[in-house]
């Protein structure tokens, strides 16, 4: 994974909502750990809202707890490596 913000906002336990090509490394990184949610550029605003609203207030309490599980593992392989 290119170096990039992602791993900060994954120690925050927050969800990460991801807008960009799908095949990038930072997409793969979130569908494979389940700590948010990906959406391909070019995405309009209505879209982008509706996700949020997702994260925040359905997801929100199932992501965190996943986050606080695996973020410090997934931070210190991203060091190791």
């Amino acid at each position: 994974v290119v170096p990039s913000k992602l791993y900060g906002v994954k120690k925050t336990s927050s969800p990460v909502l991801f807008i960009g090509p799908p095949n990038s490394d930072t997409a793969i990184e979130i569908r494979r750990h389940g700590n948010g949610s990906t959406l391909p550029n070019g995405c309009g605003g209505a879209k982008v809202h509706a996700e949020i609203n997702r994260l925040l207030f359905e997801d929100s309490p199932r992501v965190v707890k996943k986050e606080t599980e695996d973020g410090e593992k997934l931070i210190a392989s991203y060091i190791s490596s």
